[in-house]
């Protein structure tokens, strides 16, 4: 009671100065006043503060408020809750900050020297490692003599099925790994002979009990792994743009039979020595990525920057060519560092989150949110999330509504901002942003504008993309999203935006994909893809099936204009030569229009439907989708008139492509496309580049006034 007393007497001079300021130090003390001279140390004590306050003003706060930081590491062992308890309004907003004197950190996890790393001396621990010579020597950090004794738990994950990570290591902010076998940028393993594909249905079309799976190995290194506990598979097991991480429960080393412990997204399929005379689609499907490596073992631990956590004796172990100076840190926290629930009217400004094994920044059923110049790096998960299924570390009343089912139809959530910021080294992609109402098409006017994205797949090496896009409206502008895994966009919804963007080595090492990805709902329609540039957009593998941007499973109504393509996309000729910079599976009523392609292998693509397909599509899932969102209504046919009679027996189902300009690009081979105005430029002497960038096309075809016109305006990131 006395405290509070206190803080009635403080704050009142406080507020007659304009705006409510309460300060926070890595130096100061949550039971302090939370003035300049008496910080406080931490964001939830702020929070409390407030809190009073707020209940002192009789529910409400009488003027805006600010919570400033000094610079410095504050350690979060829960998140902060900013819910409708603490109302914000346009009149009263709240502003989280740094002071703007130096770097302000949320730190989500544990930190050493590395001079507490001790060399390995003891036989029955290096005798452990594999026969190979180790790139550097054994250390080791005894954790639970230092009081850190949750590691976290791995589990099966993959395939945009994110949730906390477990306990992850950085040093000196890079990500180290678990050991494996093989090696990084080694061969993968490959998948022997299919003893149980863990299908739920048999080949006898009747359902079967759902079942974890077993392949053969047809290599000798799995025996050291025979007796081990703990032991987990990574890679693609049937398909090329589905990863899973999966245990293992038994390796039979007299059958040379694998066993594993949880089932993978689809049934198991087998590598190249296994697949059938006449092989249906699904067992070659992906072939060329396919096969995993192994890892969790001490016993394989021989690259630098590979560890191990003995969860037993909670010691650490790591493979080193030498200490550096600096610090290891080890990541804890699993809640966001802040949660915002039916909230609306808060800033946060110019502060870093690191280093957690969940997400940033949680937003639900809020409005006018944003977040500027923060870097978010080493999460578990994504920087900021308006919705998803990353929930298991949340407060239940935070959680996903069940009736909204995976995809939301309908949020509160509107006009978030994501500016200015730095996103990346995060587990499961970067923003997760949805909100608007796709019934009413109401737009959410969220942007994600001028912010950087790179190495979004740490943990989920697909689905887990720069920018996830949901629901109704929204805008991605002047952002650079570069050297990720699998892809950089995915929407569903309405009436998105994504506009002066660039993209860049993206989905390298995967099959059947593209940067920017939508699909399997023809009601959402009206985004627009416009002045983006694409640069280098192609697979490892020769017979992998790559794009730039993909609309796929029969989605349309979506406009592709003003774009340039440089090497994007991969159409291997066994696979129908259907692949090219812009890639539709089934659907149509989409308008390619204005763009530019250099050197790209095919630059459309459209793999037709035929009215059988669409007719089964209509049933099992298109006409459910319809309903959904009433996009029989007024509404819709006002927005999208060609999307009237889109089911049924309507015939032609076209595309349009028009006025584009190709140069050293193959033509459209196959699907239904209407073409007008479409033409090759005829130049000669320009070199044929490994990479192409912005300067190179407008040094070479910049003198084109129709080039010139799609260069007028800056893409990507503004500095």
């Amino acid at each position: 009671m006395k405290k509070f007393l206190f803080l009635l007497c403080f704050f009142p001079a406080v507020l007659c100065a304009g705006t409510l300021q309460i300060f926070v130090s890595e130096k100061g003390n949550d039971s302090a006043a939370g003035s300049k001279e008496a910080p406080l140390a931490s964001l939830e004590g702020a929070r409390a503060v407030l809190e009073k306050l707020v209940l002192q003003g009789g529910g409400k706060l009488s003027q805006s408020a600010e919570i400033v930081f000094a610079p410095g590491n504050y350690f979060f062992r829960d998140g902060a809750l900013f819910d409708s308890k603490l109302k914000f309004s346009k009149d009263t907003p709240l502003t989280i900050r740094s002071d703007g004197t130096g770097k302000v950190y949320f730190h989500g996890g544990v930190t050493f020297s590395t001079d507490e790393l001790k060399p390995v001396s003891d036989n029955s621990i290096l005798s452990r490692l594999p026969p190979e010579k180790p790139e550097g020597k054994l250390y080791m950090l005894d954790l639970k003599a230092r009081g850190v004794s949750n590691y976290g738990k791995l589990k099966k994950h993959g395939f945009g099925a994110a949730d906390v990570s477990p306990m992850e290591v950085f040093l000196n902010g890079e990500p180290l790994y678990l050991a494996q076998y093989p090696n990084k940028g080694e061969p993968i393993l490959e998948i022997g002979r299919v003893v149980d594909d863990g299908a739920e249905i048999g080949p006898n079309g009747k359902p079967r009990a759902v079942r974890p799976g077993a392949f053969t190995y047809e290599y000798s290194r799995a025996e050291r792994w025979a007796n081990l506990k703990n032991v987990w598979l990574f890679g693609k097991f049937s398909f090329g743009y589905c990863d899973d991480n999966l245990p293992v429960t038994q390796i039979d080393t007299k059958s040379k039979v694998i066993k594993l412990g949880d089932r993978h997204a689809y049934k198991i399929a087998g590598g190249r020595k296994h697949i059938s005379k006449k092989p249906q689609y699904w067992e070659v499907a992906g072939l060329e990525v396919r096969g995993y490596v192994a890892y969790n073992m001490l016993e394989e631990a021989d690259k630098h920057g590979e560890y191990y956590i003995d969860r037993d004796s909670g010691i650490f172990y790591v493979i080193l060519k030498e200490v550096p100076k600096g610090v290891i840190e080890f990541s804890v926290l699993e809640s966001p560092f802040l949660s915002i629930f039916d909230n609306d009217y808060i800033s946060i400004k110019g502060i870093d989150f690191k280093c957690s094994r969940g997400m940033g920044i949680r937003i639900y059923e809020s409005t006018n949110i944003s977040v500027d110049r923060c870097d978010f790096y080493n999460l578990g998960t994504v920087a900021v999330s308006t919705w998803g299924n990353i929930s298991s570390a949340l407060p239940q009343r935070l959680k996903p509504r069940k009736s909204e089912g995976y995809l939301p139809i309908t949020l509160r959530t509107s006009d978030i901002k994501i500016t200015n910021c730095k996103i990346y080294n995060t587990g499961c992609g970067g923003v997760i942003m949805a909100g608007g109402d796709r019934k009413t098409l109401r737009n959410s006017n969220n942007l994600v504008d001028n912010c950087e994205f790179f190495r979004t797949s740490r943990v989920n090496q697909t689905y887990s993309p720069a920018v996830r896009l949901a629901g109704c409206g929204g805008t991605v502008s002047n952002c650079d999203m570069h050297d990720i895994d699998h892809m950089a966009i995915w929407y569903n919804g309405n009436d998105f935006v994504i506009r002066r963007n660039t993209f860049a080595r993206l989905c390298d090492n995967f099959d059947d994909m593209g940067p920017i990805y939508t699909g399997r709902n023809p009601t959402e329609r009206g985004t627009v893809i416009s002045e983006n540039f694409f640069t280098d957009i192609l697979p490892k593998h020769k017979d992998s099936n790559m794009c730039g941007i993909y609309i796929d499973d029969g989605s349309g109504g979506i406009t592709i204009s003003r774009n340039i393509f440089c090497k994007v996309g991969n159409s291997p000729a066994n696979s129908g030569n259907f692949f090219g910079a812009i890639y539709i599976h089934g659907g149509h009523d989409n308008h390619i229009r204005d763009n530019l392609f250099i050197d790209c292998a095919i630059w459309a693509g459209h793999h037709a439907w035929p009215d059988k397909r669409w007719s089964d599509y209509t049933v099992s899932e298109f006409g459910p989708k319809v309903k959904q969102v009433d996009a029989n209504s007024e509404i819709y046919s006002k927005r999208y008139p060609d999307f009237k009679g889109i089911y049924g027996d309507r015939i032609p189902r076209n595309n349009y492509a028009a006025n584009n300009r190709i140069f050293r690009s193959n033509g459209i081979l196959a699907g239904m496309f209407t073409m007008n105005g479409n033409k090759v430029i005829q130049k000669s002497g320009v070199p044929e580049y490994e990479v192409w960038t912005l300067d190179l096309v407008k040094r070479h075809f910049g003198d084109d006034p129709f080039v010139k016109n799609l260069l007028r305006h800056h893409m990507g990131v503004r500095k």
